[in-house]
């Protein structure tokens, strides 16, 4: 699971939440558990760094805020709608000891593989779930496409997502 550090010194509004974008950070707010939402900033490009540039909503990561480390779930994020940075983040402190959805990324391990879905909700225990799966072209087999009930999980981990949606195919040869 990633780990990001988070700061807490941060004023709600406008005009403060556009100095931190400009000294390349993000603003936050993590939320739930029975606390207090609380305003938080973190770093662009670490947080980019910690979890690939590829970051889904749903994803589960360990939070750091004032040397206390707590899970959460990436509930919302905000991009520019042209430079495509990042611009606001929401986090959901999670109850490790409670089953839980998530989305998992999928990654193609193969290049004869085309991604139709880059992630799969599922539901399970905290430590149970996965940061991603890998695709491989073993698990086509003889057919041309692998769908989401076609894919292995982890003990503890069962599929949210549409048994029969298609996750991959054999990409196309020119």
């Amino acid at each position: 699971m990633a780990k990001v550090i988070a700061y807490e010194d941060r004023e709600p509004g406008s005009a403060e939440s556009r100095r931190l974008r400009a000294a390349g950070k993000v603003p936050a707010v993590v939320y739930g558990d029975a606390t207090k939402a609380r305003n938080l900033f973190v770093d662009a490009h670490d947080f980019e760094t910690a979890l690939g540039h590829r970051v889904n909503v749903g994803a589960l990561m360990e939070l750091e805020v004032a040397g206390k480390v707590t899970t959460v779930q990436l509930q919302e994020l905000q991009r520019h709608p042209v430079r495509r940075n990042l611009s606001h983040l929401d986090f959901l402190v999670i109850n490790v000891r409670e089953e839980m959805e998530a989305t998992i990324e999928l990654r193609s391990v193969s290049e004869e593989l085309e991604m139709e879905e880059p992630s799969l909700r599922v539901r399970g225990h905290v430590k149970d779930i996965p940061d991603f799966l890998e695709i491989s072209l073993d698990l086509l087999g003889d057919a041309e496409m692998l769908t989401a009930g076609q894919i292995e999980l982890p003990k503890g981990v069962v599929l949210v997502s549409e048994p029969e949606t298609i996750v991959a195919r054999l990409a196309e040869k020119l």
